[in-house]
This record gives C-alpha cells, sequence and structure tokens, in this order.
C-alpha cells in the first residue's frame, strides 16, 4: 500500500472534498484520535459511513473512547513510548482492513438517480435475502431522501426525465424499505 495524506494534496480544489474523496477510494483509511482534533474527528465520520470495516483508530489513551458518535468502533492503544510494539501491530491491523468484507457492501460512487435507485434496492434485496424470517436488529438505515422513496404513493407520475424505468425503480426501493423495517433495522432520517 502506498501512504497518501488526504491533506497534502498538491491540485487545486476544495481540501475537504480531496481529503473525502481520498478517503473514499483509500483501501485503508487510518485515524488517529489521540488528541480529539475537530478535524480529524470531522473526517472520521467520512470512511466510518463507506466502510467502517476499513478503518483503523489508533489513539494514545482511552479518553474519547465514550465518545458518543465513536465509541462503538474499535480504538487501538498505543504508547508513544513504546513505537515499537505500534509497528509490530500496525502492518497486522492495516492488513485486516484492507481484507475486510463488509458485511452489507461498500457505498460506490453512483451517478445518476436511476442508477442509485437501482443499486440502493439490490442493496436492500441481498440484505432481506430469501427467508422473510429472519430479523435485522441492529441494522441502521439512514436515508438522506428523508421520507421520499418510503413515501412514495402506488399513484405517483413518471419522472419527466426519467420516465417509467425510474418509477418502478422507487416503487421497488420503497417495497424493500418497507419490508427491512418490518424485519427489526432503524432508520434514520435526515
Amino acid at each position: 500500500m502506498k501512504y497518501l495524506r488526504g491533506d497534502h494534496h498538491k491540485e487545486p480544489g476544495v481540501i475537504m472534498s480531496q481529503v473525502i474523496e481520498s478517503m473514499r477510494t483509500a483501501e485503508v483509511v487510518v485515524a488517529d484520535i489521540t488528541f480529539h482534533n475537530p478535524n480529524v474527528m470531522y473526517e472520521l465520520g467520512s470512511p466510518t459511513s463507506f466502510s467502517a470495516e476499513r478503518v483503523v483508530i489508533l489513539t494514545q489513551s482511552g479518553e474519547f473512547s465514550e465518545v458518543f458518535d465513536i465509541h462503538q468502533f474499535r480504538q487501538f492503544q498505543y504508547s508513544p513510548d513504546n513505537l515499537a510494539e505500534l509497528l509490530d501491530e500496525l502492518p497486522i491491523l492495516l492488513k485486516a482492513a484492507r481484507e475486510s468484507n463488509p458485511r452489507f457492501g461498500e457505498l460506490e460512487g453512483i451517478r445518476g438517480r436511476l442508477e442509485r435507485t437501482r443499486h440502493i434496492s439490490a442493496t436492500m434485496k441481498r440484505i432481506l435475502g430469501d427467508d422473510p424470517a429472519v430479523r435485522h436488529d441492529g441494522l441502521v438505515i439512514r436515508s438522506c431522501a428523508g421520507l421520499s422513496s418510503l413515501a412514495i404513493s402506488d399513484g405517483e407520475p413518471p419522472d419527466p426525465e426519467l420516465g417509467e424505468p425510474y418509477r418502478a425503480a422507487l416503487y421497488e426501493e420503497r417495497n424493500h424499505l418497507r419490508s427491512l423495517l418490518a424485519q427489526g433495522p432503524a432508520c434514520v432520517l435526515s
């Protein structure tokens, strides 16, 4: 693997966009939260939402292990007085993160409403599986679109630009989302 700091890009552009894109496409993201730097905490939100299994969080103390938004993620403690131990352990952590197989797939860069809706629907269908009796307690669905797909009516007119294929994809997404919600997940609308 090649080491790249997202804030050290040489290209012109918006720094935060470049940092987030670097994290989105990285095989592994390493974050050191030792000093509770607000920038690091903000940036840590992006890769953990893409694929938390590919994020290695380092800290010199357990002081922030109870910070609400990150306490659920494993944090690897190290001592600045014993960096040899970190150097021995880090390759193992990086290899495990690189080889991780996230349970529900990775977020991919998807362009276009129809492609995105089809991808969401396919992901939910995969999670639902073939057994309607399987519960999905503990699964959290974050819906950035708010109630749009959940509240689409059966009489929804076709989209003027994307037509019937998009309307059919929205129905499928809605039905999968309703089925998933009936099986235990929490749905966070934002």
